[in-house]
Order: C-alpha cells, then structure tokens, then sequence
C-alpha cells in the first residue's frame, strides 16, 4: 500500500510552489501536402477524440478507392468462380490460387487507398479544447507543418522541485496535499512521477503530482502549492 505524504515522525517541510500543466497536449500536423478543404473547429472549440478537424482535399483519394473497390469486387468474384470449378474437378490448384492471391493483392491495394484518404481527414487523437488555430480553407500546407494545437483540461499534472532529503521520501502512489489559491481550493492528489536523477545545476529533483480537474476547476498554468505532509497543513503561504 502506498505511503501517504513524508514519513512517520519526520518534521514537516514548508509548502512547495507548484505549475499545473496539461497531462495531455499536443499540436496537430498535417499528415500529407495538400489544399485545405475545411476545418470544422474553431479556437476554444471543445472536441472528443476521433472528431473531425481538418479535411484536405481528397477527390484523387476518393477516385482511387473506388477503383479498388471494383478491382476487388471483379477479383471476388473470379476467386469463387475458380474455387467452384476447382470443386468440380474442372480446373488446377494453381489457377485457384492465382486467383486466391489476386484476391488478396486487390484487398491490400484497397486498404492503401483507404488509408491515403484517411491521411486527408484530420481527426483528433483525444478529448480536448482547440487552443490555436494556424491556418484556413484554401490554404496549401506541407506535411509536417502545424495545423492545430489540442489541450485535454480533464488532467492536470502539479510540477514541483524538491530537495533530494525530501525527493527520496517520495515514492509514486503517495499522497500529498495542493493548494491553488485563485480558486481557494485543497485536495489530496497521488504522486504519478519522481525523477530517480538530481539535478546538477540546482541540486534539485523533480516531481508530479495529477490533480483531477474533471469539474473544471483549474487552468493549466496555474501556480500553487503543494505540501508532502501526512495531514493537510493548517496553514498555507
């Protein structure tokens, strides 16, 4: 069972100052060269995961499909035609096999093409809110070039620096104390991260703690503190 904040019987350390940062965030590239068609959201937008962002043009792409489609729809229909005169004795095992593997090769030739036009269909890796917005319909982009930035609130990381006294009392499960003043708000959150290296330059270690901002509560970039107390201080700074 995990520890809860320093251990038993040590003197409590002062509160520690804190950044909430975004668990998850990331910026949407473009996976391919192409016009933009249209983008379906907006700064501050929220989305889901899998939603759909950013269309590029994609009638090549369609057209391509639906040639696969047809060459595999022809090739099905060769490969059961040759599978029942193989039953009937009216043709070689070879010839049902050529058939089988054209059948096969036309199914990969169809799962490309779809992937090609999925690659034009920008849709979102997770739950988020749209915080910049780089480009608008019409505009050519290079693959690789930033289309969106994405920031899941849902999970909030509390960053902190601790003494290496201190850092090695921290395991990850603990649980510790954050305080973020603007909203006036304590609670218990567990420690997700100690960094096992110290840092040269300020003798310091690293550590997180996730804090649940499901209510949405909290921005990220607020700043607070934290307490590796066992019980919740009674007073903060």
């Amino acid at each position: 069972m995990a520890g809860i904040g320093i251990a038993a019987g040590a003197v409590a350390a002062p509160p520690i100052e804190i950044v909430l940062e975004p668990v998850r965030s990331m910026v949407v590239s473009a996976p391919v060269d192409g016009v933009i068609e249209s983008i379906a959201v907006d700064e501050g937008d929220t989305v889901k995961a899998d939603a759909l962002l950013v269309t590029f043009v994609h009638a090549q792409e369609d057209l391509r499909v639906e040639r696969a489609q047809e060459v595999l729809r022809k090739r099905e229909f060769d490969a059961k035609g040759t599978a029942q005169l193989f039953a009937d004795d009216m043709t070689s095992e070879t010839e049902k096999l050529e058939k089988e593997i054209e059948q096969r090769v036309a199914e990969i030739e169809l799962a490309e093409a779809l992937d090609q036009l999925s690659r034009r269909l920008v849709r979102a890796v997770h739950d988020g809110v749209v915080t910049v917005r780089h480009h608008e319909a019409g505009e050519y982009v290079e693959r690789g070039e930033p289309l969106l930035a994405l920031v899941d609130q849902s999970q909030l990381d509390a960053r902190f620096y601790v003494h290496p006294e201190e850092g090695l009392t921290l395991q990850v499960g603990d649980t510790v104390w954050v305080r973020v003043p603007l909203v006036d708000v304590v609670l218990p959150c567990r420690i997700v991260f100690v960094d096992p290296l110290v840092d040269p330059s300020s003798g310091l270690m690293r550590a997180r703690a996730r804090v649940d901002n499901t209510a949405g509560r909290f921005k990220p970039g607020l700043r607070g503190w934290v307490s590796l107390a066992e019980e919740e201080p009674a007073q903060w700074p």
